[in-house]
């Protein structure tokens, strides 16, 4: 069968800095059985609110966690099966939080990473801009995903319309954004780091994954509220901090007696 032995491959790093690829793909493209256990849940939609992702990661070494466990940390997955040879990058953001603890009664330590899709992008873009009369509304937003360090996309259906008198801004990239979209009647959301605009209510146009037995859907599709999550990663969006568990401290001061 098609939909047999997954393969993911995770990057984590410093935008243009050290980074480490995890994998269990060898370097001449065989699979690799021994390789680092991972999981991971993402919640993504078309509104404003970023995309979350929890990655957890199995017994990664210290050197690895020296890298990773700083701040704006980058991280992107990507998964697929092996035999299709069909990875795709299925997202992109920044480590809002990265805790490393103990697990299966110390047999064993996880590293989970909470993630953002363009959370950076839109806590840390502020713009001032002055359009003269007649701009037209793609314009604007075009510099808007400028300033906010973002590829665009814009759905097929959506009209960009002029503004007569011209268009001024001072503030938060992500409140101009609002602006403009509300007189478009669109809506913007951050997927995989790419600024994407559609029509309220409406679709980016391209043709959607077919989830299904035959491309290695188990069970059934459930419906699911999470709202205890929703508080949770919007509490760790604000503080936006790197935690460093207690467990990897123990494990570093255990270290150090024993060289003592």
């Amino acid at each position: 069968m098609p939909q047999f032995l997954r393969s993911y491959k995770l990057i984590i790093g410093s935008p243009g800095g050290q980074g480490v690829v995890i994998t269990n793909l060898n370097d001449d493209n065989t699979y690799k059985r021994d390789a680092l256990r991972i999981s991971f849940t993402i919640d993504k939609d078309t509104t404003k609110k970023t995309n979350k992702s929890k990655i957890k990661v199995w017994n990664l070494s210290d050197d690895t966690l020296d890298i990773i466990e700083k701040d704006d940390i980058v991280v992107e997955l990507w998964a697929g099966y092996f035999k299709e040879n069909n990875m795709r990058r299925i997202f992109v953001g920044y480590a809002m939080t990265i805790e490393t603890k103990n697990d299966n009664n110390g047999k064993d330590i996880v590293t989970e990473i909470n993630a953002s899709d363009g959370q950076i992008s839109i806590r840390d873009s502020i713009m001032s801009v002055g359009y003269p009369p007649g701009i037209n509304s793609r314009e604007i937003i075009n510099g808007i995903a400028t300033t906010m360090g973002l590829a665009l996309f814009t759905a097929p259906d959506v009209v960009f319309p002029d503004y007569p008198d011209g268009f001024s801004y001072v503030g938060k990239a992500a409140d101009a954004l609002d602006v403009v979209c509300g007189v478009i009647g669109a809506a913007w959301s951050i997927q995989n780091e790419v600024l994407q605009i559609i029509m309220s209510d409406g679709t980016t146009g391209m043709r959607g994954f077919v989830f299904g037995p035959n491309s290695g859907l188990l069970d059934y599709p459930e419906h699911f509220v999470r709202s205890a999550y929703a508080s949770a990663a919007k509490q760790a969006a604000q503080t936006a901090k790197t935690a460093i568990s207690s467990a990897r401290k123990k494990r570093k001061k255990d270290a150090s007696r024993k060289k003592d």
